[in-house]
C-alpha cells in the first residue's frame, strides 16, 4: 500500500493511502475524509499541494492486518528449488 502524509500551514495532518480497494484520504485520527474506488493517489497529492499542503512522508507501507501474516505454506514439491522425483526404485 502506498501512503503519503501531508501537513497544512496550520499544523493539520492528512494521510493519502492507496491499495487494492482504491485511494482514501484520512484525517489525523484516521477518519475517512474521501474515498475513491480507483488509484487517484497522485491526483489527491497534487490537489492538496496546490492548496498549500506539504508532503512530510511518502512511500510504501504494509497494509493493516498484513503484519504478522504467516509465510505461504510450502507446496507439494517441498522447499523452493527442490524437485520431488517421486518414490525411489
Amino acid at each position: 500500500m502506498r501512503r503519503t502524509v501531508m501537513t497544512s500551514a496550520g499544523g493539520q495532518r492528512i494521510a493519502i493511502e492507496t491499495g487494492d480497494a482504491g485511494t482514501e484520504v484520512l484525517d489525523s485520527s484516521g477518519a475517512v475524509l474521501a474515498t475513491h474506488g480507483t488509484d487517484r493517489h497522485e491526483e489527491m497529492v497534487a490537489a492538496h499541494s496546490q492548496t498549500g499542503w506539504k508532503v512530510v512522508e511518502n512511500g510504501d507501507v504494509q497494509p493493516p492486518g498484513a503484519a504478522g501474516s504467516p509465510p505461504p505454506e510450502e507446496g507439494p514439491a517441498g522447499p523452493a528449488g527442490e524437485v520431488d522425483g517421486g518414490p525411489s526404485s
